[in-house]
């Protein structure tokens, strides 16, 4: 989907939007849709933490956005705020054989169908 189609699909629902607008569009990385609400725009919340602290500092954009944005419901047009996956997988397959690394002090067992998975409850 491309910037003028996902705008169009957003100008359709009378979805809000932050201001500025030249500064927030870029954080826009999709059209959402909550139950019978949509559609609405659905931001990438560590994008617009990084717009914010442009001019308030990490500190002060964090908590802005989690009292004034966040904190916030104006509405069935209100924007959804998401913090994706990482890494972003380049396809929807990729997604599905994603397997997060585990956390240190696991050890790794082989999958019959992709890399290594560890497990926190093997022994030494």
């Amino acid at each position: 989907m491309n910037t003028t189609h996902l705008h169009e699909l957003l100008a359709e629902g009378d979805a809000l939007l932050m201001e500025p607008r030249s500064q927030f569009d870029a954080a826009i990385v999709a059209v959402g849709w909550r139950f019978a609400d949509g559609p609405v725009a659905v931001y990438d919340m560590d994008r617009v933490l990084a717009i914010l602290a442009q001019d308030m500092g990490e500190d002060g954009a964090e908590e802005w956005f989690e009292y004034n944005v966040v904190g916030s419901w104006v509405g069935p047009a209100t924007p959804i705020f998401i913090r994706p996956l990482d890494p972003a997988p380049a396809d929807r397959t990729a997604a599905l054989r994603y397997t997060p690394p585990a956390p240190e002090g696991t050890h790794e067992h082989p999958r019959p169908d992709g890399p290594a998975r560890r497990r926190r409850s093997d022994p030494a």
